[in-house]
């Protein structure tokens, strides 16, 4: 039996996006205002990792002025089995004070896990913590929580799901 020691990756590795594409495993982690942004690790047996690049290291990202832990926040790793596509999204936080919880979300993707990433591909701005999922007819969706501003709400509001266009930017429909 194999003895797993604890954290399997030391340091700065918050909100883990983990996929397994073949015989690989790969974990995603955010970087909030630290450049180069989203962390990639690899293994192969779920207790040795290998920090292998930043998805976001050669994208232009103006961290300028953004207050800690504002930045990019909760990336999430998938895999289009139907294109052999890595997609990455992410949100990057603008604002969090007072009433307000500004974000723009976006995807990248990438052919081979260590880049190069495409560039940023624009999706909405309703929230934060964006995930998405490649269904085998081909289309794609983004999976999002939008904070709530009502006055008196201030905390995370409703689980959106809609279809993203991955191709030209954005959410089907609006």
């Amino acid at each position: 039996m194999t003895n797993i020691e604890n954290p399997v990756i030391p340091g700065m590795a918050p909100d883990p996006s983990i996929i397994r594409v073949g015989d690989d495993y790969y974990i995603a982690t955010s970087t909030f205002h630290w450049t180069p942004a989203v962390q990639l690790f690899h293994s192969r047996d779920l207790t040795n990792w290998e920090l292998i690049g930043y998805a976001l290291a050669d994208t232009p990202i103006d961290l300028r002025g953004t207050n800690t832990p504002a930045g990019i926040w909760a990336p999430h790793l998938s895999y289009d089995e139907s294109t052999g596509r890595f997609w990455l999204a992410y949100s990057h936080m603008l604002n969090m004070a007072g009433r307000e919880f500004c974000a723009d979300s976006f995807a990248i993707w990438s052919e081979n896990i260590q880049g190069p990433w495409s560039d940023p591909i624009y999706l909405t701005s309703i929230g934060f913590d964006i995930s998405l999922f490649h269904d085998d007819d081909g289309a794609h969706y983004a999976a999002i929580l939008e904070w709530e501003s009502r006055q008196g709400y201030r905390h995370p509001g409703h689980m959106v799901i809609a279809q993203a266009d991955l191709d030209n930017g954005g959410i089907v429909g609006t």
